[in-house]
């Protein structure tokens, strides 16, 4: 079993300084992270903290060619050990799209559920919040 904990959910957004600048006006949320690209991706964070929201641009294509469409396109699980969970993944038949290091010694990993749904492994070491 790999043990987990919901980090963020990712929404594609046509203009994703006014969905952000939304949720955190409706529910409270506080901006966490900003990217440089423009338009930029967004991190906000719930007030009650565990829940974060990643807001990025539906026009993006990158890896996981969201292809422009809007509405939410993953959910990203924490994992301690992103390699062993990969292995796990890969011994229970879900079909791993891409692995990655990021910045700051944080990895992905993007696989797809049985139902096709996109799901997000992280591993970061200084968490955002």
């Amino acid at each position: 079993m790999i043990k987990t904990s919901v980090e963020h959910l990712g929404i594609a957004a046509k203009d994703t300084a006014a969905l952000s600048e939304w949720y955190c006006r409706v529910f409270g949320f506080k901006e966490v992270y900003k990217g440089s690209k423009t338009p930029p991706t967004y991190i906000i964070a719930s007030p009650q903290g565990g829940a974060m929201l990643e807001i990025l641009p539906a026009n993006e294509l990158g890896e996981e060619k969201n292809e422009g469409k809007q509405g939410l396109r993953h959910f990203a699980l924490t994992v301690e050990d992103i390699d062993a969970a990969k292995q796990i993944l890969s011994e229970n038949g879900a079909n791993i799209m891409y692995a990655k290091d990021a910045s700051g010694g944080v990895k992905v990993l993007f696989f797809t559920d049985p139902e096709g749904n996109i799901v997000q492994l992280i591993y970061r070491p200084n968490p955002l919040v």
